[in-house]
């Protein structure tokens, strides 16, 4: 996370660190981070020394954005812009919303941007995860 101080460009972990950040799960396999395009250009420049995978255009069963892969102390870190996700009925839907959904917590005095609970669980209810949503949806219940 050191890497990520100063940067100035709108950003947010997303999926499985989100919920980890917030003690919802105990574990992720790596950090996904929604960026806009600038941003991920951006990072791509800042990350050239831990590039995986250089910024491109990916389309993978229901994603499809542009896509970096950065390896950090041994920690896969996936960057994302312009995203879209498949629905279940085949079409393409821009995942725009994302940058109104933006909230702020704190893991040893460094503030990191993750999208809101509400928002990670219309992701997951739009891309069929139900069970992820509805452990959102029980932590949301027992802390509202």
């Amino acid at each position: 996370m050191q890497r990520l101080r100063g940067v100035e460009c709108q950003w947010a972990i997303t999926g499985g660190s989100s919920l980890l950040i917030r003690e919802i799960q105990s574990s992720a396999h790596d950090i996904d981070i929604l960026a806009t395009k600038d941003c991920a250009v951006h990072f791509s420049k800042r990350f050239t020394d831990i590039t995986v995978t250089k910024i491109n255009f990916s389309e993978a069963d229901n994603v499809r954005s542009i896509f970096a892969r950065y390896i950090v102390h041994g920690i896969v870190v996936e960057v994302m812009a312009d995203v879209s996700n498949r629905l279940a009925d085949g079409e393409w839907h821009p995942n725009r919303e994302w940058t109104a959904c933006i909230e702020h917590t704190f893991v040893d005095d460094f503030d990191i941007p993750v999208l809101t609970l509400d928002y990670e669980k219309q992701i997951a209810l739009m891309l069929g995860q139900n069970s992820k949503a509805s452990r959102i949806e029980g932590v949301q219940r027992n802390t509202y």
